[in-house]
């Protein structure tokens, strides 16, 4: 049993046992949403065996609570003041070395209220609500950086000397830097920019849908490498889709009538940037490895285009994608 006094106690490793009692459940569930986002395609993280969530989110949440504590153990040289002076001053406090960290816990992963401690309300503004609120993009730029995609395109848009044709006009940069950021979070199939930033540059919606593909073409014209880094699949590397949700190869459940409307629309869609997905997935069909692909889309994405390409027929997609 740990008590709060422990997070001051001159033994790290002890003092580190029970800062991990204390925050990690909050910090756990309060992360949970962005490192689905960012990690899982917006699904929920599937885990490993009996653990609660993959390692990769793990080692997420493990670096915040690290770094927490650092920050804690600093203010505890010199309490009263700093940002978590009251949670320094009062673990050491005689009343902390009564106060179970357990129960003090469950206080940090309740939700806010004016009647907890002031010490409580401190720790969960310092240790899980702000290092969360900007969990989503530390991630997705390390990831970035890992896999050689730009971890701040809008720095290269705004500042790089290859995208001064890009910057001729503001409300033309302003829907790239969204769309290149947009694509990065795996959303390349996405082209009309959402309504508040339409109404933000004064834009009607079909038209910034038409400035966003037309600055695409000029991005690919103007650096391809920057374009496909941040437009690119993403990898399919691992099974994650149950056998009985991919569509046999030689299945034909549809109507003559189905397949017509299916090879019409993915007609119009080689011909978009949305090609780039049905390449992925003609080349992962036969080897069912689709969950970097899940990642990028999403599950209910990715089982929306497997129908599409069942119905049009995967030998009649391969054949048209490699035309």
């Amino acid at each position: 049993m740990y008590f709060v006094a422990d997070l001051a106690h001159p033994d790290t490793d002890r003092a580190a046992r029970a800062f991990d009692a204390l925050v990690m459940p909050a910090l756990t569930a309060a992360s949970r949403r962005a490192l689905d986002n960012v990690l899982h395609g917006g699904a929920r993280c599937p885990g490993v065996a009996r653990r609660a969530r993959c390692h990769e989110c793990e080692t997420a949440v493990r670096d915040l609570a690290l770094d927490a504590f650092d920050r804690l153990r600093e203010a505890l040289d010199e309490p009263g003041r700093g940002r978590l002076a009251s949670v320094a001053v009062h673990a050491r406090s005689a009343a902390a070395r009564d106060e179970r960290v357990a129960d003090a816990a469950e206080l940090l992963a309740a939700p806010r209220s004016p009647r907890h401690p002031a010490w409580v309300r401190c720790a969960r503004q310092q240790f899980v609500a702000l290092p969360v609120r900007h969990l989503e993009g530390a991630v997705r730029r390390r990831r970035a950086v890992a896999e050689g995609r730009p971890a701040r395109p809008e720095r290269d848009l705004r500042t790089a000397g290859w995208a001064g044709e890009l910057r001729g006009d503001p409300v033309d940069l302003e829907l790239l830097v969204f769309d290149t950021q947009r694509a990065l979070r795996g959303r390349s199939d996405a082209v009309e920019p959402p309504a508040d930033l339409c109404r933000r540059l004064g834009v009607e919606p079909g038209d910034a849908a038409a400035r966003v593909r037309a600055m695409r073409a000029r991005l690919r014209a103007v650096n391809p490498g920057f374009y496909h880094a941040c437009h690119r699949a993403p990898s399919l590397s691992m099974d994650a889709l149950r056998a009985d949700e991919l569509p046999a190869r030689n299945a034909d459940p549809y109507t003559r009538a189905d397949r017509t409307r299916a090879r019409e629309v993915v007609a119009r869609m080689l011909e978009s940037d949305e090609r780039d997905w049905l390449v992925a997935i003609v080349e992962a069909w036969d080897g069912r490895d689709v969950k970097g692909f899940l990642v990028g889309l999403g599950r209910r994405r990715v089982l929306r285009l497997l129908r599409l390409v069942e119905a049009a027929g995967l030998d009649w997609v391969g054949r048209r994608v490699g035309e």
